[in-house]
This record gives C-alpha cells, sequence and structure tokens, in this order.
C-alpha cells in the first residue's frame, strides 16, 4: 500500500470513526487499517480503511444488533462516497475578515456558535450612505 493510499484510508477511518460516535456508537483505536466498532456491551464490527464491514455472525444474534450493523455499513458507505469529493475540494480561505464581519453586522446575522472573534481584525466605523 502506498503512503497516499494509507493516508486517504486512514482519513477515511477517521472521518467514519466522527460520524458512528454521532450516532451513539463506540469506536476503539485503529489497529491495522481496521476501526473496531462496539455497540452496547461488546464489540460489534470492524470497518476497513476501504469500506468494508466485516463482522462474525454471533455478534449479530438479534434484530437490535442487525439493526445496529445495518447502521454502521450505512454510515460506511455514505463516508466512503462523500470523502472522495472532499478530498478534491479546494480549500477556501478566508482574505478579508474584517469585510466578513462588517457583513455579518449589517445584515444582523450572527457569527456560529464557536466562532472565534479573536481572529478577527477590529472594526472601523463605516460611513453611513
Amino acid at each position: 500500500m502506498n503512503d497516499q493510499n494509507e493516508t486517504t484510508q486512514l482519513r477515511y477511518l477517521e472521518e467514519t470513526a466522527t460520524r458512528l460516535r454521532q450516532n451513539g456508537f463506540t469506536v476503539e483505536p485503529i489497529e491495522d487499517h481496521h476501526l473496531p466498532v462496539c455497540w452496547e456491551k461488546g464489540r460489534l464490527c470492524r470497518v476497513s480503511g476501504k469500506g468494508s464491514v466485516l463482522y462474525r455472525q454471533e455478534n449479530v444474534d438479534s434484530i437490535r444488533a442487525q439493526d445496529a450493523l445495518q447502521t454502521v455499513i450505512d454510515i460506511a458507505k455514505m463516508t466512503s462516497e462523500y470523502m472522495p469529493m472532499m478530498e478534491r475540494t479546494p480549500q477556501l480561505k478566508a482574505r478579508n475578515l474584517e469585510a466578513i464581519t462588517i457583513f455579518f453586522l449589517k445584515c444582523d446575522l450572527q457569527f456560529p456558535p464557536g466562532t472565534s472573534l479573536c481572529i478577527m481584525q477590529p472594526l472601523r466605523r463605516m460611513p453611513q450612505v
């Protein structure tokens, strides 16, 4: 496996781990390019860096466990679909934070929660038109 492919797989597994945590699953540290996924009291399955979901039949012996496994499969599939698009998207850069701040203030918009205002330039009064 080349380094670029390995890096892409690790990013995929990290993104998948985030999505799984958001959906109530517990994930263990990545091991050998696989993400172990736990549900309720034990390990449910593993997600490979290539998007496959591996499981043991004895770990999905109830309808609820099968539903949980299907959720993992759906998340892994959706993540594998949008990750290549994210990789190709150019990174956005804020060039004029002062103009953005003024725009928000003029339009009476609020900054999203968690926005750090310490990165903003000091505002100057705009002449009234």
